[in-house]
């Protein structure tokens, strides 16, 4: 289900006199998602949408499509409404109208396209109308395969039905002369200004059949979409890949083509210790993918990770860049490929206290979302680097799951070393210091390589080692709130040495390390061997080597 309400304007306008409008999208919201809508939605549902049915009502638009609450593809975002028609040309066309309930209290923001509003007693800054909708349209246009190359016309603009039109409103401030000029701003004393934008776009009606095509059209990134991806990550230096970064890569493309060739299922298990490529070779395959017209996703579950790459390729493109919980009820077979980087963050569920009631169906694995949700699925992961107590991610589970979707398993290991100054030594150091895995690394004899691009970690007192009983893990001195409840004391120290193996290894060239508590630091300095300069020159262990 995509929207909440479709149909004709003239019906629309019938439920809304009738006073059933509000009541009818509360309904069809309980329906769909399994609980009730708050009592502040329905108002705002109530006196926004009677505002938008005198507007229709007023300019004859009775032959012509309707959603409200419409869904975009693969978001949790819904648009308020959208009018479908045709225009005056013949043309089929449809305008996304964003209702606000907002007033004169607006307030300048110092950040682009950006405004602030007062809720109840507080200030937040939020999108400009006419900038959030304009968002919507570049989104839809890039998705949704009814608005590729003009098939459907697609316009859009803002309705504040209580704001009265006043030129020193920051709302319609020169500063955003251009998001106004392509996405105009109607105030609710300007009516017949809105009146004439709906007529100018869907005057010659006709709009079921367009609302049609809406409703039945799929989601399909465009080709532009898929060059302008491809040409962002391409065109960033530090993403060039080298040896068996190659080896895989490649391997995967002809895989991936494979599988797409004959119809099958097909799951990729890339294994790789911190700092082996694991995420340089995710971004090449979404870049190389987009560019031969695959409808590709890169995933994860870290915040950090995925905004940065958002920033990187910029806004047009950071929607196929999302979490692991985005496919919460996505349809089977949305995408063609994708990519899930950071493997091993995985949860039980996609949904939170945030999203619980929205699941469709709770009980489902978010890794059964994530193999269903394309033909073919890429994992990077390292089975060590959980560090939270709900991150059940690991290759021996998706291995098995795939197995029962019926997917083809395809497993690789990556050992180069790109990090700590290129020692996988001192990782393997690091793991056996650390207790995580039994290495032949004991001792760090270090070498002079660690000149450049030094990380800094305080070691604290949320993790001691102490002779004769080894490693101890202190949830009283940890501040991660998830971390520490819920979890067994040995859960707990097992995730804090996750955590710092991960903190330890983030250098390019070196670490700085900090201790609180002075018997571990006493012991980490036992475990360096400053005569063993020979050490990081060892051929290294096989990354599955067994612990």
């Amino acid at each position: 289900m995509a929207e909440l309400y479709w149909g004709t304007t003239g019906a629309f306008i019938e439920h809304t006199k009738q006073n059933e409008i509000a009541a009818r999208l509360s309904q069809a919201f309980f329906d769909h998602y399994g609980w009730s809508t708050p009592d502040s939605e329905v108002r705002s549902w109530r006196n926004s949408l009677r505002a938008l049915s005198n507007a229709i009502e007023l300019g004859g638009f009775d032959d012509h499509g309707l959603l409200l609450e419409f869904q975009l593809p693969l978001t949790s975002r819904r648009l308020d409404a959208m009018i479908t028609g045709h225009d005056r040309d013949g043309r089929p066309a449809a305008v996304i109208v964003e209702l606000k309930q907002w007033s004169d209290d607006v307030q300048p923001s110092r950040v682009e396209d950006m405004v602030t509003v007062r809720y109840g007693k507080r200030l937040k800054e939020t999108l400009h109308p006419s900038a959030q909708v304009g968002q919507y349209r570049q989104y839809l246009a890039d998705t949704h395969e009814t608005f590729h190359d003009g098939v459907v016309q697609l316009r859009a603009c803002a309705y504040l039905h209580d704001f009265h039109h006043d030129d020193r409103s920051e709302l319609l401030s020169p500063r955003h002369a251009n998001v106004l000029g392509v996405y105009p701003l109607f105030a609710g004393d300007r009516v017949t200004e809105l009146v004439e934008f709906l007529d100018d776009h869907l005057g010659d009606g006709q709009g079921i059949g367009v609302l049609r095509s809406v409703r039945e059209g799929r989601y399909r990134p465009h080709k532009k979409l898929l060059d302008h991806t491809a040409a962002m990550i391409k065109g960033e230096p530090s993403y060039v890949l080298l040896d068996e970064q190659q080896v895989v890569f490649k391997t995967i493309l002809a895989k991936v083509a494979e599988a797409r060739d004959l119809g099958t299922r097909s799951v990729f298990v890339v294994r790789g210790r911190p700092g082996t490529g694991k995420s340089v070779i995710a971004l090449n395959l979404v870049a190389e993918l987009a560019a031969n017209d695959y409808v590709v996703h890169h995933a994860t579950g870290s915040a950090a990770f995925t905004n940065t790459v958002r920033k990187r390729v910029g806004t047009r493109a950071s929607g196929l860049f999302r979490f692991f919980n985005s496919y919460l009820n996505a349809e089977d077979d949305t995408l063609d490929v994708l990519i899930c980087d950071e493997g091993h963050r995985i949860r039980k569920h996609s949904w939170d206290r945030f999203r619980k009631k929205q699941a469709i169906d709770p009980d489902r694995p978010q890794l059964d979302e994530l193999l269903a949700v394309a033909r073919v699925s890429v994992f990077f992961i390292d089975d060590m680097q959980a560090v939270k107590r709900d991150e059940i991610g690991n290759s021996d589970r998706i291995e098995q799951l795939a197995e029962d979707h019926g997917a083809e398993v395809h497993e690789y290991g990556l050992q180069a070393q790109f990090r700590c100054g290129g020692s996988d030594a001192y990782v393997r150091w690091v793991e056996r210091t650390l207790d995580i895995r039994r290495t032949d690394s004991q001792l760090w004899g270090g070498t002079d390589g660690f000149e450049f691009d030094y990380v800094g970690v305080i070691f604290g007192d949320d993790l001691v080692y102490r002779p004769r009983q080894g490693w101890i893990g202190r949830r009283e001195f940890s501040y991660d709130g998830g971390l520490k409840r819920g979890v067994s004391e040995e859960e707990f120290t097992r995730l804090v040495k996750n955590t710092y193996r991960v903190l330890l290894s983030r250098g390019l060239k070196g670490c700085y390390v900090y201790f609180t508590d002075e018997k571990t630091r006493d012991f980490f300095e036992s475990r360096l061997d400053r005569m063993a300069l020979e050490l990081a020159a060892e051929s290294d262990a096989d990354y599955d080597e067994a612990p």
